[in-house]
């Protein structure tokens, strides 16, 4: 029978069986509980926890302090029946069928190859193992720094098993949510932004990639001092040519309209092409810049009398440099509508130009 419930990740919770959280009065009994839910067996012996907890006093006293925190400990836990803490014979444990612990299930999840189980143990893993617990004993906190580094890696290798997974079945949204995840956990490993240029570069959004790439480089040099590494700049230079070919190709496509379009006279209604807004903000907020074209175009679509042209051709200008009249001409339209969208402080603002193609000057 469950009496209590522990958890780990992310801080430091814990509950009744019923869901009422309970409360302790000494942060070294808190301490105790999580050590004892990581321990082999929920087990340690008395020495192990006064070393532990209370190494700069003597043992006797350091004894004293452990007898202190332990009814701090059962106090706290007063309330779960039964009582899942049992100390004798110089050893206090915790009774594992009595108890269920957070980071022991994710670790058990986090070892398996099954796609369900590894999405349940990323969704256990809300941040790393006792965050923001701090004691000021040196031996607990060495020992919490391992713990919390070798969770921490089990944590990043889920998040990046699932998002290969993920990208295999071409959902490059889940994708990326894990991978973004992967890189906030330790935003300082360039494995994890590689992934993440990759996935955007493979999901059509290059630009979004060459970004992460900026991101990296600039936190690289801030924190560290130093440069990305020589795989990371091969695939920043890889994933920028590439998308220099498809900009020309595009370029390219649109040219054997240009020499039918010079021939041709402007529609008699008055025709436009919306490019896309360039987004100024945030890389991950592209899709904002996008949705206000995208509102414009599906806006200025309801009147008949104006010729629109659609987003399939307007957006392949998308962060190519062109003048406007070079558009007008390719595209067969007399206007040309263009922006950007800025943050500043808590504010958006949203310029946009409306260019007479002909002229190429701004109405």
């Amino acid at each position: 029978m469950i009496s209590l419930q522990i958890e780990l990740l992310g801080g430091f919770k814990t509950r009744l069986a019923s869901g009422a959280p309970l409360v302790f009065s000494q942060r070294k009994a808190e301490a105790i509980l999580a050590y004892l839910a990581l321990a082999p067996d929920h087990a340690a012996p008395r020495t192990r926890l006064f070393n532990l907890l209370w190494s700069e006093r003597g043992e006797e006293q350091a004894r004293s302090s452990l007898r202190q925190a332990l009814a701090a400990l059962r106090k706290g836990l007063r309330e779960a029946e039964p009582m899942p803490i049992l100390s004798e014979r110089g050893t206090v444990a915790l009774l594992g069928e009595q108890v269920t612990v957070d980071a022991v299930k994710f670790e058990q999840l986090a070892q398996s190859d099954d796609f369900s189980d590894l999405q349940a143990a990323a969704a256990l893993y809300q941040g790393d193992l006792l965050d923001d617990f701090a004691i000021a004993e040196l031996p607990f906190q060495e020992w919490l720094d391992q713990e919390r580094s070798r969770l921490r890696e089990l944590a990043l290798g889920v998040l990046q098993a699932l998002a290969t997974r993920h990208a295999e079945q071409n959902e490059f949204e889940a994708a990326i949510e894990m991978a973004r995840r992967a890189a906030a956990f330790d935003p300082l490993r360039e494995t994890a932004h590689r992934t993440l240029m990759r996935l955007f570069d493979a999901s059509g959004q290059s630009g979004l990639a060459l970004r992460q790439y900026e991101s990296c480089r600039d936190l690289l040099q801030r924190e560290l001092a130093v440069r990305p590494d020589a795989e990371t700049e091969s695939l920043y230079q890889e994933i920028k040519e590439k998308r220099g070919a498809m900009a020309a190709s595009a370029t390219a496509a649109t040219a054997a309209k240009a020499a039918v379009a010079a021939d041709m006279t402007l529609p008699e209604k008055p025709s436009i092409a919306v490019l896309p807004f360039k987004n100024m903000r945030v890389p991950e907020e592209e899709y904002f810049a996008d949705g206000i074209s995208d509102n414009i175009l599906t806006a200025l679509s309801k009147f008949h009398w104006f010729f629109v042209i659609a987003r399939d051709s307007s957006f392949l200008y998308r962060d190519v440099k062109v003048d406007a009249r070079q558009v007008g001409v390719e595209l067969g339209v007399r206007y040309v509508l263009k922006g950007s969208v800025h943050q500043e402080g808590k504010q958006v603002r949203i310029s946009a130009q409306l260019i007479d193609g002909p002229g190429g000057h701004i109405i």
